[in-house]
């Protein structure tokens, strides 16, 4: 009896220890009904099914990680803390929390997650890369913008809008300034503001000067600046002038877009 009792303890024990270890082994997939909550949540807030979370990225913190994949072909490289992560399309990487979606960038720059935490997701990053044979590009990708960050030849190269950017900034103007927001030229993104040009009917050199940087075109034109409304919590549209005098930019930021500006 007593032998008997003992094997039983011994197996309860077992099972109860292979229930622990699992339980505390992460989900690789996302549920169907975190999945619908997601999608859901995005079509609420830039009024479009995206359709799916493309590449799942874990639980930080409470926080669901995930990319979003883009049609855009554009690189677009993105540096969080020390990890850089590349995309040759405008993907975002997102974080989805108490039913609210947000930039992954955002919620470290905030606090929420650590270095240790986006080094965690940078290491799935470049388990998927690696799957789809992409490793090569991306040492080649980080490796000339290390170069450039370095001798601050460009400050530009993640600053690329994602679609649903664009979608927000068009449902600002028409609140703001009513019609249809005249995005003639993109200009980047920098410290959550978006910037962008547009170009008038009126014939003739126009010049503005911003932080000693002078922007000359051959039409009239106007610089336009978007600060994300979840940092300032507001919605407007105001001048590259407006926004360098404001504090939204700084000096670095003019010369960057100075430097797409020249280009066009």
């Amino acid at each position: 009896m007593k032998k008997t009792f003992l094997i039983v303890v011994f197996v309860v024990s077992v099972l109860f220890g292979l229930n622990t270890l699992t339980g505390c082994k992460e989900s690789e997939t996302l549920s169907d009904k975190e999945k619908t909550q997601i999608i859901a949540s995005f079509k609420n807030t830039y009024g479009k099914d995206y359709g799916t979370v493309d590449i799942y990225y874990g639980k930080h913190k409470g926080y669901i990680v995930f990319e979003m994949m883009s049609m855009l072909p554009a690189e677009k490289i993105v540096q969080i803390g020390e990890e850089i992560f590349v995309f040759t399309s405008r993907n975002d990487l997102w974080t989805f929390k108490d039913d609210k979606l947000v930039l992954l960038e955002k919620v470290y720059d905030r606090g929420d997650l650590t270095d240790k935490d986006i080094a965690k997701i940078h290491s799935r990053y470049l388990q998927e890369i690696k799957k789809a044979n992409l490793y090569e590009n991306y040492l080649k990708k980080v490796e000339v913008y290390k170069n450039r960050t370095e001798t601050h030849e460009t400050d530009h190269l993640k600053t690329y809008w994602s679609g649903s950017d664009t979608k927000v900034i068009n449902q600002v103007w028409e609140k703001v300034k009513s019609g249809v927001c005249p995005i003639d030229y993109e200009l980047g993104k920098y410290n959550y503001s978006f910037v962008f040009m547009q170009v008038g009917t009126q014939e003739g050199a126009k010049t503005i000067t911003v932080a000693e940087q002078e922007y000359t075109y051959s039409k009239d034109f106007t610089i336009w600046v978007y600060k994300d409304r979840d940092i300032i919590l507001k919605e407007e549209i105001i001048t590259l002038e407006e926004a360098y005098q404001r504090g939204y930019l700084t000096k670095d930021n003019i010369k960057a877009i100075h430097d797409i500006f020249i280009s066009l």
